[in-house]
């Protein structure tokens, strides 16, 4: 077992990337990530300069549920340690990430809350790990007011501006967005900085420059795998988003070699393989990611590969299972799954009622501009067209060069009737992603 000061480095550290990953978290569950048309794409080498993967790198999952194993044990045998509580709720967090199990949340809040109620004095460990915890369930309200209460007891912890930043990026409020992540940055450069600015910059519609700010992050220390894949699949949504698939697919093989089995990974790999016309590939990878991570996103992937394959019994399974999970979600009142539930609604050509409500309470929640996009979707599914258009213009209030988007809107207006704008939005589509062109149904069918 790792000494309890190996342990408390190694949580602090992967801690502070917590918020890399909250970031991430929310971008990938709007599928934020765009890129710049790159009409005649050519291979590039990964890059040099990074540091390279190991050999026989472990399984995040694997990793981070031994790590658990040792907080619990230090725990139980110190229960009114909260340091030791604190880096148990730590590492239910990291678990969550590596697997995407949004049940980990209600085993990380508890133990954090613990740390809270027996520190004498504030804990920013537990602290920051809590407001991360309430913002990855998108309990925004609530995370916004732990926050300021934080940035109260501890002024001199830059993290709770940044993650005050994050919740307004979350409710679609970006400019003041902005202006935190720029308070942040004026007391703490480097890579939790620069990761922050780089996302503002893929949504305002300049991913070059994000790709350059990603690119000089590569050089930082190394404390763990987690890390630098990450890079390399926030590199690799960039270029799949661009039609850039040879790209795309040798970073998030990369990004396996830190991180194998890594979920983060392995869903946009197969979205590579499955759009370049190899699916038994894209089953794979997406079989991998299920033995992992058996979320709904990836049990909806899974059915759209079995059902191309003519395995429609499988695909049916698994597309009922999906939607199964995501009702008990919200049950469990876990808004995170409203959007992906309205989608698969959208994308099945059913319930366009139940669809409309679930983006209706998503944007409810969060005005975020992908949100606004699928609220227009689902309007037109319902031949609200006057109402479609307005949340339409609300998800394109940024300009940001993201096909999907511009392939949404083609839809939303054709069925209003606006055919000019449909065909601009078509040309825009086409310019941001060349791919697209003749493949846009496909393209959309693996938005989720």
């Amino acid at each position: 077992m790792p000494a309890p000061r190996t342990i408390a480095l190694w949580v602090a550290s992967v801690t502070g990337s917590v918020l890399l990953f909250a970031l991430l978290a929310l971008a990938l569950s709007s599928g934020a990530f765009v890129a710049n048309v790159d009409p005649d794409p050519v291979d590039r080498p990964v890059s040099t300069a990074r540091p390279q993967p190991p050999v026989g790198a472990r399984a995040l999952h694997i990793a981070r549920k031994q790590v658990i194993e040792n907080c619990q044990v230090r725990a139980q045998n110190t229960p009114d340690d909260p340091r030791a509580w604190a880096l148990l709720g730590a590492a239910y967090l990291d678990l969550a990430r590596a697997t995407g199990d949004r049940n980990l949340y209600a085993d990380a809040e508890p133990a954090l809350r613990r740390a809270l109620e027996l520190s004498e004095t504030p804990d920013a460990l537990a602290r920051e790990s809590l407001a991360t915890c309430l913002l990855l369930q998108l309990r925004l309200k609530e995370a916004a007011e732990f926050i300021d209460e934080s940035i109260k007891l501890l002024p001199q912890h830059a993290a709770f501006t940044a993650l005050k930043g994050d919740v307004f990026l979350a409710l679609g409020q970006y400019e003041e967005a902005a202006q935190l992540y720029a308070l942040y940055g004026a007391r703490e450069s480097g890579d939790r900085f620069t990761v922050r600015l780089a996302h503002l910059e893929i949504l305002r519609g300049d991913p070059a420059r994000a790709r350059a700010m990603l690119e000089a992050t590569a050089n930082a220390h190394v404390v763990d795998a987690e890390s630098p894949a990450w890079l390399c699949v926030q590199l690799g949504l960039i270029d799949l988003n661009a039609g850039d698939l040879s790209n795309a697919r040798a970073e998030f093989r990369e990004a396996l070699q830190w991180a194998p089995l890594w979920h983060s990974a392995l869903l946009p790999l197969a979205r590579c393989e499955e759009l370049m016309g190899d699916l038994e590939a894209a089953r794979l990878h997406l079989n991998d990611a299920h033995s992992v991570s058996r979320t709904p996103v990836v049990m909806l992937a899974l059915a759209r590969v079995e059902g191309a394959l003519g395995n429609y019994n499988r695909a049916a399974l698994l597309h009922s299972e999906a939607l199964r999970l995501l009702q008990v979600r919200l049950t469990l009142n876990d808004a995170a799954a409203l959007r992906p539930f309205a989608l698969a609604l959208l994308h099945a050509g059913a319930k366009p009622e139940a669809a409309l409500e679930y983006a209706a309470q998503d944007v409810a929640l969060r005005e975020d501009i992908y949100s606004c996009a699928v609220l227009a979707w689902a309007r037109s599914a319902n031949g609200l067209h006057k109402e479609a258009l307005e949340a339409l213009a609300r998800a394109l209030r940024l300009n940001t060069r993201d096909a999907t988007l511009w392939l949404a809107a083609e839809r939303v207006y054709r069925s209003a009737g606006e055919g000019a704008k449909a065909d601009e939005a078509l040309r825009r589509a086409h310019e941001i992603n060349p791919f697209t062109k003749g493949r846009e149904a496909q393209w959309l069918a693996g938005w989720r």
